[in-house]
């Protein structure tokens, strides 16, 4: 038996605190269960039924699976048809969005029919349907959202598009028909940084290809935009992450072999850096500049000296000094004056740079070593000592015993996971400590051990803030969130650093003007 129709005026009300219905509704639709969902918005109807009855309509109403219209009863609900959009999850989603998560075209097509205006609506960050399908990959969902109108350059808060959440999740398909689309905009800047970037960062070489065949720029941002990306250049992420393949590609496509982070580091750095002498030699080839100096003064020899990357050294060291003219590195920082200040004075404190004296360590594990069982629990005792004392807010304690845990651990491949652990932890202890470097070079120890750890990527995020490195600090909540694309907490605190760092920064533009 229905329940007794609810007052015109308390409808939305009504309906968002029954969990209910609102939950059967979504859970249909994100199933792709056409007959559920109609069962959902049946039982709606008989709740709601003055609503639904006003005119006639009748939102439960049968469309022809061929139809692209919005024929028989939904047409005839036309009118009342923003009401189902009124109903929303705790992030804002409508029923429409859920039709393109679960990717069920039948079902995407009865909502679109009922809720015609749903196509563009926006969820709580203001992305539409279309972000939904684009990141899943749905690409007859997306084709369908685009036959109905959807804006394809429709964007979110954080200025993404589509495009942007497609190559972010790797989703090739629904990139290629995302730029068929009239109005993509494949040199959109967002807070993610620009389609090139994104596919630089998370290295997809398939989709970069595509990008720069649509019209991609290879040089965004190598600053040569009026709108500054916080992250470096395609070619610096590519190289940075070993990518050699990539740096080819972007190369090929007219990249700068020598464009610049914010902190003039180039991608010939970040070759040194790593010990990669593949991209070092592809760098060279296509024209880098060996003897370029980043805003520290550094070159790529100093560095590749500095990280005892001996084949990058041997391959530099041959060539000689650079004939290309020299050129200035780039001025100002992304962060504010102050900020910069006080980093220097923090590292001048500490007797040195802190990011340099931390990167220059190397764990080197035993392969063929065990662990002893009396030995492992030992280690997991500490480590659980560690814990309770960080938990009491005894942060000094608490690294004393990570610290003691790190020693007896045996340095061996056994024992890779736990190492990672106790350094991620004594990182963290660090933090609270308000010790930078010690902070960061945990952090670079657990990400060695353990690079595929989203955790590990969030401490040294967390300590490059401590250290005042911005751009650092962003670029690596990128990767933590690349690792665990679920976690709102990375995605909620890269959002408001990126919001912040865009902030000082336009300060520091007007500071200059003025």
């Amino acid at each position: 038996m229905a329940e007794a129709p609810v007052a015109s005026g308390q409808h939305y009300e009504a309906l968002q605190a029954d969990r209910k219905l609102l939950t059967a509704l979504m859970e249909a639709a994100a199933a792709g269960r056409r007959e559920g969902l109609r069962t959902a918005i049946q039982a709606i109807e008989e709740r709601y039924s003055s609503r639904f009855t006003k005119n006639g309509g009748h939102c439960g109403g049968d469309s022809s699976a061929g139809s692209k219209g919005a024929p028989g009863a939904e047409r005839a609900a036309a009118t009342e048809s923003d009401f189902l959009l009124g109903f929303k999850d705790g992030h804002g989603r409508t029923v429409v969005h859920f039709a393109a998560l679960g990717g069920s075209l039948e079902v995407l097509q009865l909502v679109l029919d009922m809720c015609p205006s749903g196509v563009d609506a926006r969820d709580s960050s203001g992305k539409t349907p279309l972000f939904t399908a684009a990141s899943l990959g749905h690409t007859e969902a997306i084709e369908l959202l685009l036959q109905r109108g959807a804006k394809v350059e429709a964007e979110s808060e954080e200025g993404c598009t589509a495009l942007h959440e497609a190559v972010y999740a790797g989703q090739l398909a629904a990139v290629q028909k995302l730029l068929l689309a009239k109005g993509t905009d494949v040199n959109k800047a967002s807070s993610l940084g620009y389609p090139v970037q994104v596919a630089a960062a998370t290295m997809h070489k398939n989709i970069l290809e595509l990008l720069l065949q649509a019209g991609a720029n290879p040089n965004s941002d190598a600053g040569t935009s009026n709108t500054p990306s916080l992250f470096p250049p395609a070619l610096v992420l590519a190289a940075s992450k070993k990518e050699c393949d990539i740096v080819r590609l972007l190369l090929e496509k007219g990249a700068d072999p020598n464009a610049m982070d914010s902190e003039g580091f180039g991608a010939l750095h970040c070759a040194a850096e790593n010990d990669c002498t593949r991209c070092a030699q592809i760098l060279v080839d296509f024209g880098a500049d060996w003897g370029l100096p980043a805003r520290d003064g550094s070159t790529p020899l100093d560095l590749a000296r500095q990280h005892k990357a001996m084949s990058v050294v041997k391959l530099l060291e041959a060539l000689g000094p650079c004939p290309l003219p020299r050129r200035a590195s780039p001025t100002p920082p992304l962060v504010s004056e102050e900020g910069s200040q006080g980093h220097k004075e923090a590292n001048a404190a500490e007797g040195g740079d802190a990011s340099a004296a931390a990167v220059s360590m190397s764990i080197v594990l035993d392969p063929n070593g065990s662990v002893r069982s009396e030995a492992q629990a030992k280690v997991e005792k500490l480590k659980h000592d560690g814990n309770m004392a960080f938990r009491k807010g005894r942060f000094s304690e608490a690294k004393a015993k990570y610290s003691q845990a790190i020693e007896e651990c045996p340095k061996v491949e056994a024992a890779r996971e736990l190492l990672g652990v106790l350094f991620s932890n004594r990182s963290f202890a660090n933090e609270h400590l308000s010790d930078a470097q010690g902070a960061l070079h945990d952090a670079l120890a657990a990400t060695q051990l353990r690079p595929e750890w989203s955790k590990a990527h969030y401490r040294l995020a967390r300590a490059h803030r401590l250290s005042g490195c911005t751009e650092d600090y962003i670029s690596e909540l990128w990767m933590a969130l690349r690792l665990d694309q679920s976690n709102a907490q990375i995605r909620e605190e890269m959002d408001a650093a990126v919001k912040e760092a865009r902030l000082a920064h336009r300060r520091a533009q007007e500071k200059a003007v003025a």
